[in-house]
């Protein structure tokens, strides 16, 4: 046993309630710690702040005195609360702040706190009452936090491992403390970030504006501008429409109201948030889809809506009212996060608070699709699919939630709850992978990405459903373009030159569609029946699939002058070796019964059976979507060489040449011949050129 003077002081410590022990085999050994038992600097065993000269507890005459901070603790460090509330009793106001405010917040018994360092924060154990164990309390997590604005030099508080640096440490809900926050991680990304650089500075205005000017009244005055070319910097506003339609939107009987002053009555709390947040954010200018496009007047909307892209590319900053179901609700949350102490100490260089946190979730956008994650309940923007590209073609975006105020842009991600200078690193939302997009696999892979997690969200007009994807589809195809890869002509939802590809996609997620995500095509015409932008659900793509066919041309309607936009026809003609299939219930035995299951069903292609996946909302249907025996036609589909499953098709008018789609095949299901025969079989087929529609 080492009984060295050292370590019986480390010991003794360590019941005191100092973590010094922690850091023993660190120091031990090196000469460093000699100097640091006779330095006059007193630092807390447990938060490691220093001591007041006076009245701490003066353990051997020197115990707690260190040159230098140790180094930093393990990621997951163990506190006893009753170490804790000794070192508040030795003199030092931090513990003794840290353990009343626990003992005054904390609802139940705290037996000890956790130090995780991948949080930077404190978590509470509470005893269990039927056996010595303890357990995590849940939301009660706690941090120490240092306003990383007032002040420059932090002193003692330069990298403590303990102290979270925030531009708003208090949790102040008002206007002003979240565009101070705003503006501090704007500053840090500007300076700091060599990808958001890239950012077109001084941009072409959209179409139209919202100006922001200052009379001195109680309220600054806004108008709706025609920009005609002008340059400048503008925020935009994501924003739930809901049920509200206020009297603040531009139509043709508003529109001279809105140019001469928008009433500051007729906003709603939202829209008055963003006007208020953007001024002091010291930018001019505003866009807000329902006032600076013209409602009812579809040749507008349609013009506006080709320009969405560089809208939101161009922004300086995009805030995202992601917690408001619509106008009503406004940006800011309605309650701030618990203060729990104030830790007064005249040796800090500013205010130090330890403030209980709400973990606000990382947001990432694939998780926007229905049923990945997000609460649409509780952030109801992320639910929708306008803000889905509204959010991506960001380059900074602002997301106020229900927790606080998350910050994102390409290269970095930061909270009220994260590290004040941001987390590095790729992120997980559109502008966060800009990787090269070099040849049709890459392209179709990034598209599959991108059409998954649009495809289940929310759109209050089916018409939309094209539309609110646009910009994605414009800014793909410069990715692409850029990096010397020509996709070709966009099809509703799919691609001219991945089509093969792209065509292999099935409805929710195969087999596990939810009840509030049934496949159910569109009430009117939006796309072609092989494309998934026809259905009213999520889809689930098999980018690695392709499926035998060659695209020999095609002809397309467009509804505006928009590529990527509404389209009122389109069909196309495909040429590929076709098999004859028949489709035929599942069955199985009940009580020594054979009896049909509803809604499952394999395809026969005569050398075996393939389970197929309707495009109709079979899986929720209480009828039989087709009768036994139905007749179709197949095109094969391979991945990486081998048959995986098929194209399924019905002749629409009896005449073997034109075609709708009605699902997919994927997997054997059973009895199908070896592969090298089958594929000798597909290849004695004649190949022939359908129309598909």
């Amino acid at each position: 046993m080492d009984t060295s003077p050292l370590s019986r002081i480390l010991h003794s410590i360590s019941c005191r309630g100092a973590s010094l022990k922690d850091y023993y085999d660190s120091v031990k050994g090196n000469l460093g710690y000699l100097v640091a038992l006779v330095t006059p600097v007193t630092y807390c065993g447990f938060c490691l702040f220093p001591l007041p000269q006076q009245g701490a507890w003066p353990f051997d005459g020197f115990a707690d005195k260190w040159s230098q901070r140790p180094d930093e603790p393990s990621s997951r460090t163990r506190f006893p609360l009753e170490h804790v509330q000794a070192s508040g009793f030795r003199g030092c106001k931090v513990c003794m702040a840290i353990s009343e405010a626990i003992r005054r917040y904390c609802q139940r018994p705290v037996v000890r706190l956790e130090w995780h360092q991948s949080g930077r924060s404190l978590h509470p154990y509470e005893q269990d009452t039927d056996d010595a164990s303890t357990s995590y309390m849940g939301a009660s997590v706690f941090r120490l936090l240092f306003d990383a604005v007032e002040t420059a030099d932090l002193g003692v508080l330069q990298r403590h491992p303990y102290v979270v640096e925030n531009p708003n440490p208090e949790g102040r809900i008002d206007v002003e403390s979240c565009a101070r926050s705003l503006n501090f991680w704007l500053g840090d990304c500007s300076e700091s970030h060599e990808k958001c650089k890239v950012r077109a500075s001084n941009p072409l205005l959209p179409t139209r504006v919202i100006r922001i000017t200052d009379n001195g009244g109680p309220h600054p005055v806004v108008r709706l501008m025609e920009s005609k070319g002008s340059r400048g910097e503008y925020v935009c506003l994501s924003h739930c429409w809901g049920e509200l339609r206020p009297t603040c939107i531009t139509t043709r009987d508003t529109y001279q109201r809105n140019i001469t002053e928008i009433p500051w009555s007729s906003l709603p709390q939202t829209f008055q948030d963003a006007v208020s947040v953007t001024k002091l954010l010291g930018k001019e200018f505003l866009w807000i889809d329902s006032i600076c496009i013209i409602q009812g007047d579809d040749v507008d909307w349609r013009a506006e809506a080709a320009r969405m892209c560089t809208v939101y590319e161009n922004a300086f900053l995009t805030l995202m009212a992601t917690k408001a179901k619509d106008g009503r609700d406004g940006l800011l949350r309605s309650e701030s996060s618990p203060i729990a102490a104030r830790i007064p100490d005249s040796s800090l260089p500013g205010q130090l608070f330890f403030r209980q946190q709400s973990s606000i979730p990382s947001l990432g956008w694939g998780d926007m699709r229905a049923g990945g994650g997000v609460r649409p309940e509780v952030n109801p923007l992320l639910g929708r699919a306008w803000a889905f590209q509204e959010r991506c073609l960001s380059f900074r975006a602002a997301h106020f939630t229900a927790d606080g105020i998350l910050y994102e842009c390409i290269q970095s991600q930061v909270s009220d709850w994260s590290h004040g200078r941001g987390i590095p690193g790729n992120l997980n939302h559109g502008q966060g992978s800009r990787a090269r997009l070099a040849n049709a696999r890459e392209f179709a892979a990034e598209w599959a990405r991108i059409a998954s997690a649009y495809s289940g969200l929310k759109l209050t007009n089916d018409r939309d459903r094209l539309p609110a994807l646009a910009g994605m589809a414009r800014q793909l195809a410069s990715r692409g373009t850029s990096s010397g890869y020509h996709p070709g002509r966009y099809l509703a939802g799919l691609w001219e030159d991945t089509f093969h590809w792209d065509v292999m996609w099935t409805p929710g997620s195969v087999c596990d569609t939810s009840e509030d995500d049934i496949p159910t095509p569109c009430s009117e015409y939006i796309a072609p029946t092989w494309s998934w932008a026809s259905f009213k659900s999520s889809m689930t793509t098999w980018s690695r699939t392709r499926c035998d066919l060659s695209l020999k041309d095609f002809q397309i309607g467009l509804t505006g002058p928009d590529e990527f936009g509404e389209v009122s026809s389109l069909t196309i003609r495909v040429s590929s070796r076709l098999l004859h299939a028949r489709i035929w219930h599942e069955n199985q035995m009940i009580d020594g019964i054979i009896e049909d299951i509803v809604h499952q069903y394999r395809l026969d292609v005569g050398f075996g059976s393939f389970i197929f996946y309707p495009d109709h909302n079979a899986l929720w249907s209480e009828e039989h979507v087709f009768e036994d025996g139905t007749p179709v036609i197949c095109i094969p589909a391979y991945m990486d060489g081998t048959l995986n499953g098929f194209l399924v098709l019905m002749d629409l008018d009896g005449s073997s040449n034109t075609f709708s789609r009605i699902g997919v095949t994927l997997s054997v299901r059973w009895g199908t011949q070896s592969l090298p025969s089958v594929h000798e079989l597909l290849q004695k087929q004649r190949e022939v050129v359908i129309t598909l529609v």
